[in-house]
C-alpha cells in the first residue's frame, strides 16, 4: 500500500516537471482518491490546475490543502497570487467590495461562487441539481452541491426505519396514550435537529468562502465534483 502511494505521487511529480500536464494530472487524481486529505499531493494537484488556466479549481486544492496543514506558508502566497489574478479578471465584471465579505466569483450560472455554495444547503432539494447540470466554471459550488444532496441523502435514510417504526407503535397505541409515541419520535426531532443544524453550519461556511470537507460524504463530493 505505501508503494503504491509512494509510486504514484512520484510519477504525479516526474510528469508535472517534464510539463506533460495531462499525466500529471491523472496521476494525482488516483492518488488523491486513494488519500483525499494529503496536503502536498492537494497542493500538487493545485499547480497542476494552475498549468491548466483553472485557476479557481487551483484555489480550491490550496485553501484545502492549507486548512489541513496550515503550517504550509508557501500555498498562502499561491493563494494571494490566484486571488489577485483572479480579482482583476472580477473587476471587468462587477465592481468591487469594500463591504469586508471574502472576494467572491462569478459562475456559469452569474452569480458568486460563495452565494452559489450558500443556496445549496439553503434550498437542498432542488438548487444542487441546478449547480450540478448547469455549473461548469466553479468546482467550490460543484463539491457544495453534492455534498448537500448526500447530507440530504443520509437524513433520509436515517429517517425511513423510525418513521416506519413510529407508524406501527402509533397505530397499535390506544389514542389516550401519548408517551409511547412521542418517545419514538424523539430519535425523529433529534435527527431533524442535528441535520437542520449542520447545514445551517455548512450554509454559513459555503458563504465565508471554506470548504468543509464532511467525513465521508465530503470525499465523495471532492470526487465526482470534477469539471
Amino acid at each position: 500500500m505505501e508503494e503504491e502511494r509512494e509510486r504514484l505521487l512520484r510519477f504525479a511529480y516526474l510528469y508535472y516537471k517534464r510539463g506533460e500536464i495531462k499525466k500529471a494530472s491523472s496521476y494525482c487524481e488516483q492518488f488523491l482518491a486513494k488519500y483525499p486529505d494529503d496536503p502536498e499531493a492537494l497542493e500538487l494537484m493545485g499547480d497542476i490546475e494552475v498549468e491548466q488556466a483553472k485557476l479557481q479549481d487551483a484555489l480550491f486544492y490550496y485553501k484545502k490543502a492549507l486548512q489541513i496543514d496550515p503550517s504550509r506558508k508557501e500555498i498562502e502566497g499561491k493563494i494571494a497570487k490566484i486571488e489577485k489574478e483572479l480579482e482583476e479578471v472580477e473587476r471587468m465584471i462587477q465592481p468591487s467590495s469594500t463591504s469586508g465579505f471574502p472576494r467572491v466569483y462569478r459562475t456559469s450560472l452569474g452569480i458568486a461562487e460563495n452565494v452559489e455554495g450558500f443556496l445549496c444547503y439553503f434550498f437542498p432539494g432542488i438548487f444542487p441539481f441546478i449547480v450540478i447540470l448547469l455549473e461548469k466554471e466553479s468546482k467550490f459550488a460543484r463539491f457544495h452541491a453534492i455534498q448537500s444532496l448526500l447530507l440530504s441523502a443520509v437524513a433520509y435514510i436515517l429517517r425511513i426505519p423510525l418513521e416506519l417504526l413510529l407508524g406501527v407503535a402509533t397505530g397499535a397505541t390506544p389514542s389516550a396514550s401519548k408517551h409511547p409515541s412521542f418517545i419514538l419520535s424523539l430519535p425523529l426531532y433529534i435527527i431533524s435537529g442535528f441535520f437542520g443544524l449542520l447545514s445551517f453550519w455548512l450554509m454559513f461556511k459555503a458563504y465565508e468562502g471554506e470548504i468543509v470537507n464532511l467525513p465521508w460524504i465530503g470525499d465523495l463530493a471532492e470526487k465526482w465534483s470534477a469539471l
